[in-house]
């Protein structure tokens, strides 16, 4: 009498399930692994960025408080121009007052600009803006069809 014997597994299957499975395990973790260290360095720079803008920035306040004191001292026109002009401020006159600008650098690319209008005693903030100082190339090594 003849036994029926049902489909085997070979354990050579069930290791090559192992392999593979221990195979693609490796390559997503090391595909984790280095968008952390990409998300790492990216959060690093941003925080880097963030701390230059405001390092910036203050000094910028600073210079705008003072300006804003000096402009409630009752000063004469020459005294005024002289001791913000020694703040690094440049002054064009207006008709009803003057305008006092000034920057600061954040890094190699960008500064923050300021311009202050200042009449009597009063001083108006008229822009507080970053503006890009280093020179600007376009990236034009890829190919791009031109419709033709």
């Amino acid at each position: 009498m003849e036994i029926k014997k049902g489909p085997r597994v070979s354990g050579g299957i069930a290791s090559l399930v192992a392999i593979f499975s221990v195979l693609c395990l490796t390559v997503f973790s090391v595909l984790s692994l280095s968008t952390a260290l990409a998300e790492k360095n990216l959060a690093q720079k941003s925080s880097q960025a963030v701390r230059d803008y405001y390092a910036a920035d203050l000094i910028c306040a600073d210079k705008a408080e003072k300006i804003g004191a000096l402009a409630k001292q009752n000063l004469s026109v020459e005294d005024f121009f002289r001791q913000a002009e020694s703040l690094g401020a440049q002054i064009t006159q207006t008709g009803n007052g003057w305008l006092v600008s000034y920057s600061q650098a954040i890094d190699e690319n960008q500064d923050l600009f300021v311009r202050l209008s200042v009449s009597g005693r009063l001083v108006i903030i008229q822009s507080w803006q970053v503006r890009r100082t280093g020179a600007w190339a376009p990236d034009d090594s890829i190919r791009v069809w031109s419709g033709e």
